[in-house]
C-alpha cells in the first residue's frame, strides 16, 4: 500500500465514501472462561457491497483484505442481482487504509472516528478504570500472567470475599 498512488487513494476514497462502510463491532472468541462463557473482544473493519467484483478486487489490490461473493438474496420471494463485498478485518490494516484514504474522504470520516473511538474504549487494554470506576494503574493494577488481562485488585477482593461468604453459608446450611 505505501506504493499506491494518490489517484488510486482518491478513488478509493470516492467509492468507500459511495458504497463502504467503517465499523467497530464485537466479536466472540473461540476460548471460554471457567464458567464456560466466551470471551468478546472489538475488531476494527472496512467493508464494501457491490453488483461487480472488480472494484473490491482493486480495493483489495490496494489495501489487502478478502472479496467473497457472489451473494444471491431473496426479498419478498423476488431473487436480486448477486453481490460480492470486501473485507479488511486486521485493525493495522483497516488503520492503514483510513489514514492512506484521510484526505480525500468526505462522508465516511465521522463514521471512521466513531468507529476508532469506539474500538479504543471498548478495548480492555485501553481501559483506565474497571467497570466500578477503580483506577487501573499501580498497586490496584494485576495483570495475570501468561495472559496480560487486567484485573481491578479492589474489585478482585470484593469478588473473593463474597464467593468466601457463600460457600461458609453453604457449609452451614449441610
Amino acid at each position: 500500500m505505501p506504493f499506491a498512488d494518490r489517484p488510486s487513494l482518491a478513488w478509493a476514497a470516492g467509492f468507500l465514501d459511495g458504497e463502504g462502510s467503517i465499523y467497530s463491532r464485537n466479536v466472540r472468541n473461540r476460548y471460554k472462561n471457567r464458567r464456560g462463557e466466551f470471551y468478546h473482544s472489538r475488531a476494527l473493519q472496512v467493508s464494501a457491497s457491490q453488483h461487480r467484483p472488480e472494484p473490491l478486487q482493486r480495493l483489495a489490490s490496494l489495501f489487502g483484505g478478502k472479496v467473497s461473493g457472489p451473494r444471491v438474496t431473496i426479498l419478498n420471494g423476488r431473487e436480486h442481482k448477486p453481490s460480492w463485498k470486501w473485507t479488511l478485518s486486521s485493525f493495522e490494516k483497516c488503520q492503514a487504509a483510513i489514514a492512506a484514504t484521510w484526505p480525500f474522504l468526505m462522508v465516511k470520516k465521522e463514521q471512521a472516528i466513531a468507529a476508532l473511538r469506539q474500538y479504543h474504549s471498548d478495548s480492555p487494554v485501553r481501559r483506565t478504570t474497571c467497570s466500578r470506576g477503580h483506577k487501573l494503574a499501580g498497586e490496584n493494577l494485576h495483570v495475570l500472567k501468561g495472559y496480560g488481562w487486567r484485573r481491578c485488585r479492589i474489585c478482585e477482593r470484593r469478588r473473593d470475599q463474597e464467593r468466601r461468604l457463600r460457600q461458609r453459608s453453604s457449609h452451614a446450611v449441610r
